[in-house]
């Protein structure tokens, strides 16, 4: 998939004019730390979005999955932004209220986690099966290690307790185990 940076500015300038609507242009000019870059992120699977603090500043970094869906992406990216704010920290309870004011007077839901299903089998290299009850779990990586960890029954099903796995590399279509 191309990465659109276009959409991703008009998709951060959208949200960023949401958060200044919302709480206001004089709260947020005042309590925004200055956003050095908003980059799609090629690897992100597991988080939809992720702020990262480098000195005073921010740099925003999106999955890449949120290219299939504009209004996931603004949501996403206002619940970044509002980590930008200095009276903030993680999710505490500044976060929280004005991500309730947003949610409150938007379409949009600001939530500490989102399940999202714009991650498909695609996005996904390995397939483990449980041979016991047959329960599935999907990974991006699995490393030698986790290999032989599963080999060595040193792993078990979080559903059955057992220890015996299948395991598929589905980009190859080839069993590993």
């Amino acid at each position: 998939m191309k990465i659109d940076n276009s959409r991703l500015e008009k998709n951060y300038n959208i949200a960023l004019g949401i958060v200044k609507d919302v709480i206001g242009e004089d709260v947020t000019k005042k309590q925004m730390r200055k956003v050095l870059a908003v980059k799609i992120s090629p690897r992100a699977k597991h988080q939809l979005g992720v702020c990262k603090y480098k000195n005073n500043a921010c740099i925003i970094e999106v999955s890449k999955c949120l290219l299939k869906d504009d209004k996931e992406m603004i949501n996403t990216l206002i619940h970044e932004i509002l980590h930008t704010f200095k009276d903030t920290k993680g999710h505490n309870y500044r976060w929280k209220w004005y991500a309730n004011k947003i949610s409150n007077n938007t379409e949009y839901k600001i939530e500490r986690t989102r399940k999202t299903d714009l991650l498909t089998t695609d996005d996904y290299n390995y397939l483990i099966t449980c041979v016991k009850c047959g329960n599935k779990n999907k990974r991006l990586r699995l490393s030698q290690r986790s290999i032989s960890s599963f080999s060595n029954n040193h792993c078990y099903c979080t559903k059955c307790h057992g220890r015996d796995f299948k395991i598929i590399n589905l980009k190859e279509n080839k069993v590993i185990l």
